[in-house]
């Protein structure tokens, strides 16, 4: 009777260690996304600086890593352009901003955050956003305002549109500068998000 228990335990041991090399594979497995560059597109940006708030057009394009390796915090993107085709002021006047550094190999960058969904089926990817400067004349002065945020990806069975508040402070500027700003916006994407696991 021994013996069987010995040999029951083996097996027991066998099939979690089985499961357990199988979880930690399909763990480092790395998302795949069907094109390395999409442009997002929104009429409703919100851009707000202090009290004042403006709402726009805007067109902005970003490059992805086609492999996705899930590892928080790998860089896997970057954002290219950011324009805005037409604004207008809903709360007291504001002049349109200018986003800087969208150029520059380390500003606007995408770093992997997380997915959501069971695999193989992923409903959403989020990102952070990091080092977004936007330049605002607001109140006769010139305010430099710098930040970071969560950016996501929605696809398989969901909109393909994203929601995002990208929350940033002032860093540069008068004492008249509203201390903190924010851009948040739902945008359509294209062309067609499509991801697999590899």
């Amino acid at each position: 009777m021994g013996h069987r228990r010995h040999l029951i335990a083996a097996a027991m041991l066998a099939c979690l260690a089985l499961l357990a090399v199988a979880g930690a594979a399909t763990a480092l497995r790395s998302l795949s996304v069907n094109e390395s560059r999409y442009t997002l597109r929104t009429e409703s940006l919100f851009i707000t600086v202090g009290t004042a708030r403006l709402v726009c057009h805007a067109v902005l394009t970003h490059t992805i890593s086609r492999a996705i390796t899930k590892r928080e915090g790998l860089r896997v993107g970057k954002f290219t352009r950011f324009t805005l085709e037409s604004c207008r002021a809903v709360e007291e006047i504001i002049v349109a901003p200018t986003f800087l550094g969208i150029e520059q190999e380390t500003l606007w960058v995408l770093l992997y955050r997380s997915f959501a969904g069971t695999l193989p089926n992923i409903l959403r990817i989020s990102y952070r956003l990091e080092h977004i400067l936007m330049l605002v004349e607001a109140n006769f002065s010139r305010c430099l305002y710098e930040g970071s945020g969560i950016y996501f990806w929605g696809f398989a069975g969901e909109r393909d549109e994203d929601s995002d508040t990208l929350r940033l402070v002032t860093t540069l500027g008068g004492l008249s500068c509203p201390a903190t700003a924010s851009i948040e916006g739902i945008f359509s994407i294209e062309p067609e998000l499509r991801v697999t696991l590899v």
